[in-house]
């Protein structure tokens, strides 16, 4: 079976070594590229396109990682969107998931649960850590009740 293929898009050098760092030989998951912004992004993908694409929310760019992923969704449907960032307000969660992110992790999670999250997004299901996927479900809940509500904007 061929590696599970990464871009890293974030706009911190030290995040991306230490993401690299911890897969140094691991023989499942590859970085096949990195990226700081959404024009070295497209670079990276006209050389080659990944199953997945971890992406955090705020980059240094004038993109939002939430931004991206709803353009590449719809350029590169077949990519996968993992979003692992900081921010983990109600409203960030959301929005990421209706740009087409298929995952959600906090900056805080640990090497077991990244690479969880990696595979599960790569054979086809959602990966939402212990402490998003209660928001997703609340907000679930919340709509059934009350169809025509709009979740509060926290910040």
């Amino acid at each position: 079976m061929e590696p599970i293929q990464l871009i890293l898009l974030d706009d911190h050098a030290i995040v991306r070594d230490g993401i690299r760092a911890m897969l140094f030989g691991n023989t499942t998951i590859q970085i096949c590229g990195e990226a700081a912004d959404y024009p070295s992004l497209l670079k990276e993908l006209q050389k080659q396109e990944p199953h997945i694409i971890i992406t955090d929310i705020k980059l240094g760019g004038s993109m939002t990682g939430i931004e991206i992923a709803a353009l590449i969704k719809k350029d590169f449907p077949s990519i996968k969107i993992l979003m692992l960032s900081g921010n983990t307000e109600d409203h960030y969660v959301l929005a990421a998931i209706k740009a087409g992110a298929t995952g959600f992790l906090p900056k805080d999670c640990g090497k077991e649960e990244f690479l969880a999250a990696v595979k599960s997004v790569y054979y086809g299901q959602t990966w939402f850590g212990e402490t998003i996927s209660p928001v997703i479900i609340d907000q679930y809940v919340r709509q059934s009740v009350h169809p025509h509500h709009r979740p509060a904007k926290t910040s």
